[in-house]
């Protein structure tokens, strides 16, 4: 199907601290950069893969098969910032399985479902930037397939841009990168690098390890993230890695976690504080397309209604956010298992539904 490219857009920088001190409401919020990364490319981009068989709903409802991004947040670095070059984000949907429309001989945003070019204004020293772009017109995405954001480095100065990351692992005891548990295969990785000097597309692993790229999109609308917290008291992480993939094995693979999944649900002014929000699972697949039922709200259950039970529940806070983490008994029987979950809200004054992402943890 093909999607109508967005309309102008615009975008705004601030600047980054170290700790990342803004509101947890996305998935920025609980990742932690580790390096900058151009992806060893001279000339071209490097792309962020959301993929649809970990996530449903990372955009706002339009119909069970398409939904709207309204922006794109990135961190990205400059060594220079007296001497700025500029970044071009891309949106891409999905071509061949697994793989941006973009073709590897093809300029970036060739094919892109909306472009952008910001710079950041001239500051003295190495610079990081949150760099949030607001698209005028919402850009409709197709539910069901993966999802593409790509940072393309351009000027003259292009070669002292890059993109923050993090890097993640299932081999045992890993040092330099976000440890997983052995659901997550070794190797896997959330970037591509578009070299457009060599016309290559490939996919991206840096000592041996996967690498996420700190970047998100955005919608309207309530949203969820899968979340792991890696022991007891210990901060949670909602990357692809640990924070999808948890160390629950016994004995664990690296030593000393004790790893406790969850779910972070963020209303975003979608319903009101004290509204009831429920955390549902399921052990199917998500729903197919076109068996998605959407609830008053809009609100479209991504799960298999017929096969789901209640995780928990909680009263929503002032803050508009709840945080769910499961209980799990020791030596969990969930090994080699997808486990789905989705948080829903109800108003309880118009009794209407706000519903986050559905997300799968796999062990």
């Amino acid at each position: 199907m093909s999607l109508p490219r967005s309309a102008a857009m615009v975008a705004a920088f601030t600047a980054a601290s170290s700790t990342l001190a803004i509101a947890q409401t996305g998935l920025l919020d609980l990742m932690r950069p580790q390096f900058a990364l151009r992806g060893g490319i001279p000339t071209g981009e490097v792309l962020a893969v959301f993929e649809s068989d970990l996530q449903r709903g990372l955009a706002g409802f339009v119909s069970p098969a398409i939904g709207e991004l309204t922006g794109v947040r990135a961190i990205v670095q400059d060594i220079d910032g007296m001497t700025p070059g500029t970044f071009v984000l891309h949106l891409y949907g999905e071509g061949a399985t697994n793989l941006p429309t973009i073709p590897a001989n093809a300029p970036p945003g060739t094919t892109a479902l909306g472009s952008v070019p910001v710079t950041p204004p001239a500051t003295p020293g190495q610079q990081a930037w949150i760099l949030t772009v607001s698209f005028s017109n919402p850009v409709p995405v197709q539910t069901g397939d993966d999802l593409f954001v790509g940072v393309e480095f351009a000027g003259p100065s292009q070669v002292e841009l890059s993109v923050q990351a993090m890097l993640g692992s299932s081999s045992p005891n890993v040092t330099i990168a976000e440890p997983a548990g052995p659901g997550l295969v070794q190797g896997t990785t959330w970037t591509l690098a578009h070299n457009t000097t060599n016309n290559s597309l490939t996919r991206l692993v840096q000592f041996g390890a996967g690498v996420q790229l700190l970047v998100e999109p955005r919608f309207a609308g309530a949203s969820g993230l899968g979340i792991t917290q890696t022991m007891p008291g210990a901060q949670v992480t909602g990357s692809f890695f640990a924070g999808l993939h948890p160390d629950t094995a016994q004995p664990p693979v690296h030593a000393g976690r004790a790893d406790i999944p969850g779910y972070q649900f963020a209303a975003n002014g979608t319903v009101p504080t004290g509204s009831l929000v429920v955390l549902v699972v399921s052990l199917n697949p998500f729903a197919p397309l076109n068996q998605v039922p959407v609830l008053p709200g809009p609100a479209p259950m991504w799960l298999d209604a017929g096969a789901i039970v209640t995780m928990g529940s909680a009263v929503l806070p002032a803050t508009g956010q709840v945080r769910f983490l499961w209980n799990l008994p020791p030596n969990p029987p969930v090994a080699g298992l997808g486990v789905f979950t989705q948080a829903l809200a109800l108003d309880p004054t118009t009794f209407r539904l706000a519903a986050g992402a559905a997300v799968r943890h796999q062990f």
